[in-house]
């Protein structure tokens, strides 16, 4: 719920938007970037999303040979592959423009602008949780936290779990909690409904 104490209006906010689609969809069986949303690829549809926001900077972290190729969006790829998330943010956080950075999964269909932009609001650092459970995926990041991501990696801690719960001790990021309404936006894909049709 919003708290009147923090948040703030979206209008001075500055900020980069990324979706995370580098992702090697194992259970899906293929790139479920490329599923039809009501017509549109997934990947297409998240990234208008991303577009409708206002960010200075709307990018794709994953594989250059995606289906996203030659459509003008640039593209982020992992400087070193196979360190999942953690690895694609720090990649992010160096290559971004601004400080702030909203990034959001490619596999959650029903995510809106509205939740977003309540992200946005706080003008800071934020991530969602629920039950005690991080959604690390559709949160927002600053660079100051890129040394902590380094040390994380270098010892092979690459859970955001672990690290968001040291960030948020150490006051480098807030929580947003997350209302039994809000939930259905954090709904991902990893398999395909039946007979669904791909890009």
């Amino acid at each position: 719920m919003r708290d009147p104490g923090v948040f703030v209006d979206q209008e001075d906010t500055v900020f980069s938007a990324v979706l995370l689609a580098g992702g090697r969809s194992t259970r899906m069986g293929f790139d479920k970037s490329s599923l039809l949303i009501k017509g549109e690829p997934l990947w297409q549809r998240q990234i208008h999303l991303l577009q409708s926001l206002g960010a200075v900077e709307v990018s794709i972290s994953g594989p250059a040979h995606g289906p996203w190729q030659g459509r003008g969006i640039p593209i982020i790829e992992d400087t070193i592959p196979f360190l999942g998330p953690m690895g694609a943010l720090v990649g992010i956080l160096e290559k971004s423009t601004t400080d702030h950075v909203l990034i959001l999964a490619v596999d959650m269909p029903a995510m809106h602008a509205g939740f977003l932009r309540i992200l946005l609001a706080a003008q800071r650092p934020i991530a969602p949780i629920h039950d005690g459970y991080f959604e690390p995926l559709a949160a927002i990041y600053h660079k100051k936290l890129l040394p902590s991501l380094r040390s994380h990696l270098a010892n092979d801690q690459r859970s955001l779990q672990r690290f968001l719960r040291e960030c948020v001790a150490q006051e480098q990021i807030q929580t947003y909690h997350l209302h039994p309404a809000e939930l259905i936006c954090f709904e991902n894909l990893n398999t395909p409904p039946p007979d669904h049709p791909r890009s």
